[in-house]
């Protein structure tokens, strides 16, 4: 089976709320948590941005024998990277079966960090681009490590 490795960038959310307040101390936590998952989102955009900034200056990436990470970025909540499958021996057919979607996708959700950083509503999108330009996209979110 074919093994894919991921480089995966790490965030940590973690937000907390009590039920048992009166309401003016109810408007005044969710307020703060508001706060809290606004500033948690602009600390991890920047974490994100800054491990993906020193990832570019090392692109193409060698990512085992058959391919090359060519390309990252983030948009928003969405972070792609793109392979370049470097081998014609690996097929779309091959990477498209479900049991090494199955694998790849265990494999990130094994990571605690990337379950937390995923948990923070970031999403995951891994482009694999053939020699023929076909491209399969595996798109993981949080409730990939829930199936």
């Amino acid at each position: 089976m074919l093994k894919l490795s991921f480089l995966v960038c790490c965030a940590v959310l973690s937000i907390s709320a009590c039920g048992h307040q009166t309401k003016d101390t109810e408007s005044a936590d969710l307020t703060q948590v508001i706060q809290n998952q606004t500033s948690h989102s602009n600390n991890y955009d920047q974490e994100i941005d800054t491990t993906l900034k020193h990832m570019q200056a090392q692109l193409p990436y060698q990512a085992g024998n058959f391919m090359e990470i060519s390309s990252l970025k983030r948009t928003g909540k969405d972070i792609h990277y793109n392979f370049t499958i470097l081998s014609e021996a690996i097929t779309p057919q091959i990477l498209s079966l479900d049991s090494n979607k199955q694998a790849a996708i265990q494999q990130l959700c094994a990571e605690k960090d990337t379950k937390k950083f995923l948990a923070a509503g970031y999403k995951m999108h891994f482009n694999y681009i053939f020699r023929n330009q076909e491209t399969i996209t595996l798109t993981v979110n949080q409730s990939s490590c829930h199936a």
